[in-house]
């Protein structure tokens, strides 16, 4: 049996911002291809450098790196590997990446490596770019878009069963002779009902679990995400999915969503599943048939979006009703700004009078909603951003639960990616870029916008207030406001020593 070594990065924060930076994502795309490799009789080693060892840390920089030094996971790599296969989960774990490689080739130098796109995340970047920097490392293969069908591809080749000029196949990216090849990936999977289930067995779960903190709130002791969908058909100029994804959406069917959650429920005994799809309310029959799937089966379950989705799509009011009566008790929604002519240029239309009606209903169905802003868009003037106080305002008079203020930052692919200059490596470019010039005015106004919607949410839903303080001395979140405190606190103790524990490289 061919053996195959998938690893994931190490979990990267500034130390200068706890709050923003260091969100835990569980490695779902990775997980995703392990159970397809294994599917098809690869023998997979999985290496989470992060939930391997989460409270162990390292410093360098500004920066803190959570989980395993380069040496513990190059340690841990199978010597019968024929590849390995490196997950580019985030674009602030990208010196994590560099490092990891840099062990690889020192331990390993015969064996090949491959980096692999996380093209199902806004947090990531495209490959392509940093396509040089990779091959000067000694990476032998870039793998964009879907990783299923290129890796097994790349494994028959390596294996030799099959004669292929990778030069020239979508998706790859590789280094011939001191010139650089890279084919822009499509989406080869038409049916996504046709993948494995995510091999959730191959990683440490129960290091996420112990930790009571996620990307999405975690109101329970298990939680798991999930993919029901892939891309999205919107072009948002500060985002990279347009890239990753060539603006295409596709969708399991209801059925297969069920049947996949059912799965997880008897095999990890999960009832909360965290849906990190970028979009997965597109197709707005698809998510009624899904909700009417769950409650014909008498699934009893909690389900939240955790990464967004665009609200227009979720259309009415009925759509909430019955979300909610299928277990689903949080949305994300991403307004991005209140101001009508900066949307233009964020190429991206917002109904904020459907957004209130529909805030209003998730209040009435107990469902939480969260509303996404970003700050500092080129182009963006002192008028947009009183737009986007008002914008704010008005929404959480309406019973918004929860707001999250992003500073735009360059990222590898998206269409703004040449605007910026003045950051010195690519891990700087995340949503709190202290690199940029204004960075400090727009920091400013960021906190200005969190007073400001705590003082309105005291005022109108100042019972929710009290009860969001019960929740987080419980440890049972149900936003992620309520959260992200607590992982602050975690973190601090962590780096004091009283829950973690220091190493150097």
């Amino acid at each position: 049996m061919t053996a195959v070594t998938l690893i994931s990065p190490n979990l990267v924060l500034q130390k200068n911002d706890i709050m923003t930076t260091g969100i835990v994502y569980m490695p779902v795309s990775l997980a995703y291809l392990a159970g397809e490799l294994r599917t098809h009789n690869y023998q997979c080693n999985v290496i989470d450098s992060f939930g391997e060892s989460p409270n162990q840390w390292r410093e360098k920089g500004n920066f803190i790196y959570r989980g395993l030094t380069p040496q513990e996971v190059s340690s841990m790599v199978s010597r019968d590997s024929s590849l390995i296969a490196i997950y580019a989960m985030s674009l602030i774990a990208h010196d994590s990446i560099v490092e990891i490689i840099k062990e690889l080739k020192n331990k390993f130098p015969e064996k090949k490596i491959a980096i692999l796109e996380n093209s199902q995340a806004v947090t990531a970047y495209a490959v392509r770019k940093v396509q040089k920097e990779f091959h000067d490392l000694g990476v032998d293969y870039i793998i964009a878009g879907e990783p299923e069908e290129r890796v097994k591809l790349l494994l028959a080749y390596l294996e030799n069963k099959i004669e292929v000029d990778l030069s020239k196949e979508d998706g790859f990216g590789i280094r011939l002779n001191g010139v650089d090849y890279f084919n822009r990936s499509s989406n080869k999977i038409k049916d996504l009902d046709t993948l494995s289930y995510a091999a959730w067995d191959l990683f440490p779960i129960q290091n996420y679990w112990n930790l009571r903190y996620a990307h999405g709130p975690q109101s329970s002791s298990k939680y798991l995400p999930i993919l029901t969908s892939r891309g999205c058909p919107y072009a948002c100029n500060f985002c990279v999915i347009p890239d990753t994804n060539d603006r295409k959406w596709r969708a399991k069917t209801p059925s297969a969503v069920t049947k996949e959650i059912q799965f997880y429920m008897k095999t990890f005994g999960v009832t909360e599943f965290h849906f990190e799809d970028v979009n997965p309310t597109v197709n707005n029959k698809r998510i009624n048939e899904i909700c009417d799937d769950i409650i014909q089966n008498k699934l009893n379950i909690k389900w939240k979006l955790c990464a967004g989705t665009k609200v227009e799509t979720l259309r009415n009011t009925s759509t909430i009703e019955k979300m909610a009566q299928a277990g689903c008790n949080y949305i994300s929604i991403s307004p991005e700004s209140g101001s009508p002519e900066l949307m233009k240029l964020i190429n991206k239309p917002f109904d904020i009078s459907l957004a209130i009606n529909l805030i209003r209903h998730m209040n009435k169905c107990k469902i939480y909603s969260q509303a996404c802003f970003i700050l500092g868009f080129p182009g963006e003037t002192d008028a947009d951003r009183v737009l986007t106080k008002k914008m704010l305002e008005d929404l959480t008079k309406n019973g918004l639960d929860e707001t999250a203020l992003f500073i735009v930052t360059p990222v590898p692919g998206s269409s703004i990616d040449n605007k910026f200059s003045g950051y010195k490596e690519y891990s700087e470019l995340n949503f709190s870029p202290t690199w940029r010039d204004d960075y400090e005015k727009l920091s400013k106004f960021r906190i200005s916008l969190y007073r400001t919607f705590m003082i309105h949410k005291l005022i109108y839903s100042p019972i929710k207030m009290a009860i969001q303080c019960i929740r987080f001395l419980r440890r049972r979140f149900n936003t992620k406001m309520e959260m992200v405190p607590y992982r602050a606190l975690h973190t601090t103790l962590m780096l004091k020593g009283i829950l973690g524990k220091k190493v150097t490289q």
